[in-house]
């Protein structure tokens, strides 16, 4: 495992006849370890006790050349450390984020440098557990590094988690943070747009609050409306000046379902 190290440090200058002889050893300062092969990245160093297996002390490192270098604590007895990997991907620079935009899950992912990197993967999950896989980067992107998005077009109903899965080029595999994005998923389309007399907002069934903006903020419209049976809601907007609207609607709770550019032409 590249991304981990253990073991025991001996002090050389002590064994059992030179206690028995002289008491407590020397200790041993400024020594360090070198263990090659390791992934480049952050370290977090622990150093234990081997009699009793207490914690001692710890320190942290950073690999760029594949070569860990810890700088010893002062060793009068054996000791054992554990070094492990603190970095969450290979990637560096790298930041990833979503949100949700009407019926549609909004995934950003930023990176910076990606040269240890094969492939990453988009999973999603509806338990935050157990995840599928919804794209694959490679096949899609033209380079790993840069900015990129991804749309999911038909997410779950409630929860939906996100994760990035990194394979890199040694074939071990990591894993992003993970984003949860909820809504509801009361999906709904604004036809016709442009509108001339009456838009029709075709809505999940249930009550709403329907807004109607200016292009300065004004709320020029706004009323209660319920959806059912062919889960369409009129709205005139033949009083209105030609020109460019915003439509939103939020639920009964008054949670943000959507919003919608609308063009009025007379």
């Amino acid at each position: 495992d590249t991304y981990k190290a253990s073991g025991w440090l001996l002090n050389s200058k002590y064994n059992w006849q030179y206690v028995q002889n002289n008491g407590t050893p020397p200790a041993v300062s400024g020594s360090t370890l070198s263990i090659a092969g390791m992934h480049n990245g952050n370290y977090s160093i622990a150093f234990f006790s081997t009699l009793t297996g207490n914690f001692l002390s710890a320190t942290s490192a950073t690999v760029s050349s594949g070569i860990l270098d810890i700088l010893l604590p002062d060793i009068t007895w054996d000791v054992a450390f554990r070094a492990i990997e603190t970095s969450v991907l290979p990637l560096q620079a790298y930041a990833f984020s979503g949100y949700r935009r009407m019926s549609e899950n909004y995934l950003d992912i930023n990176i910076s440098n990606a040269d240890n990197v094969k492939n990453i993967f988009i999973e999603r999950s509806s338990n935050g557990t157990d995840f599928t896989s919804l794209s694959n980067a490679v096949a899609t992107w033209n380079s790993l590094a840069g900015k990129h998005s991804y749309i999911d077009k038909e997410p779950f109903k409630g929860n939906n988690f996100y994760r990035l899965k990194i394979l890199d080029k040694d074939g071990s595999i990591s894993y992003s943070k993970i984003i949860k994005l909820s809504n509801n998923l009361v999906k709904f389309g604004v036809y016709p747009n442009p509108v001339k007399d009456n838009v029709i907002l075709n809505i999940d069934e249930g009550k709403y609050q329907i807004k109607i903006s200016d292009q300065n903020g004004r709320i020029v419209e706004s009323k209660f409306a319920s959806a059912s049976g062919n889960f369409v809601i009129k709205i005139p907007v033949n009083k209105l000046s030609s020109g460019i609207y915003y439509l939103s609607v939020q639920d009964e709770q008054g949670n943000l379902i959507g919003n919608e550019k609308l063009t009025v032409i007379h």
